[in-house]
This record gives C-alpha cells, structure tokens and sequence, in this order.
C-alpha cells in the first residue's frame, strides 16, 4: 500500500510501498505531488496504487535505484486497503531479471538464434552481453509507438514483455482519479485539511 511521505530536513515528497514482496521508495516531482494534493490526499495518507502506477507512468514517480530496509515500513504499508489494489499490483511494470523498477528499458536481443523480447533495469542491461536490436525507454512508450514497432516486426505482441506493456498502457486512470477525488471531498470524510502544494515543494 503506498504511503505519502513529506521529506524532514529537506523540501519534496515521497511514496513508500510494498510491491509484489519489494519494499520500495519513490520520488515524487513536483506535478506527481501536486496531482495526489489534487485528489485530497496529504502527508501520511495511504492512496490507491493504482494512482501509484499511473504517476509512474506520467514520469512522476521514479525511483532511480534508491530503496530502503523493511525496518522502515511499518506493517499497514503491507496490506490492500483499496478494492483495486491486488488488480494494480499485477499491471505493475518490472524488470524480468530481478524484479527492479527503475528505469526500465524494453530490450530485444538475440540468444541462441532465439528473439528475446524483455524488460530490463539499467543492472541487468549490462548483464546481457550481447547487442540489443532494440534499446527504449518504457517511460517514452505509449500503446501507438508499441502498435508502430509490431508493423514494423520489431516486435511481437505474444512476447510476455509485450503483454504486460499493453495492460499497464490500457489501465487509463483518468477517471479513477476524479473518482477518488470526489470521494476524499465527501462532508463525512471529517473535514480533511490539506496543505497547498506549493508550500511543500
């Protein structure tokens, strides 16, 4: 479950988390920080991840290999306290080698007169040894530039990498965030006072 975090002794936000038996810590710019504020969420809230993965997504989480021990995690940080969550954490974008998040690349290469599609952290790229045909950035990939390298044979759609770029691309949470928007703005929410982004960034 991610949790929002305001930094002590420094200006900006974070979010820690537990993904698929990974905790994880993420930073956040100031338009990721500024669209969780919009959505009424402040310092200490837990929020969906699906939010999480769409602000990955934007380019408004990253993580750049930082990380922190589970003795900085508290046991909540562990569980789904949103209905959509388990779903969420199934689309979440890894590296096929060792499971990391930051900076993923889609990587296709030759191995043993074989066509390896994958997606792969800056590490496990210089583990691959040989040359790549294909060398992008998940961050720039959209569900157009994957069609584009499909015509072109670049790629094929029934390669697992593939698959789990087009679930995430599909995962549109436009209306998702209007939707739990409305919700923390409910009268029964207890009057929830939320800061102004700027004054935290």
């Amino acid at each position: 479950m991610p949790v929002l975090h305001q930094y002590v002794e420094q200006p900006g936000l974070y979010v820690k988390c537990h993904i698929k038996g990974t905790f994880v810590t993420f930073q956040l710019t100031s338009d990721g920080a500024g669209r969780l504020f919009a959505a009424g969420f402040k310092s200490d809230d837990k929020f969906p991840l699906r939010l999480l993965i769409d602000l990955i997504h934007r380019g408004e989480a990253y993580t750049f290999g930082s990380g922190v021990t589970p003795a900085e995690f508290s046991v909540g940080q562990l569980e789904f306290d949103f209905p959509d969550d388990r779903e969420a954490e199934r689309l979440f974008p890894v590296c096929n080698m060792d499971g990391a998040y930051d900076d993923l690349h889609l990587i296709v290469h030759e191995q043993a007169s074989k066509t390896i599609t994958e997606l792969l952290c800056p590490r496990c790229r210089k583990t691959v040894g040989v040359p790549s045909s294909l060398s992008i950035p998940v961050i720039i990939l959209t569900i157009d530039s994957l069609k584009r390298l499909e015509s072109q044979k670049k790629i094929s759609a029934d390669q697992d990498a593939i698959k789990s770029l087009y679930a995430w691309f599909k995962a549109d949470a436009a209306e998702y965030w209007e939707k739990i928007a409305k919700a923390k703005r409910r009268p029964d929410q207890g009057g929830l006072d939320f800061n102004e982004p700027g004054k935290l960034l």
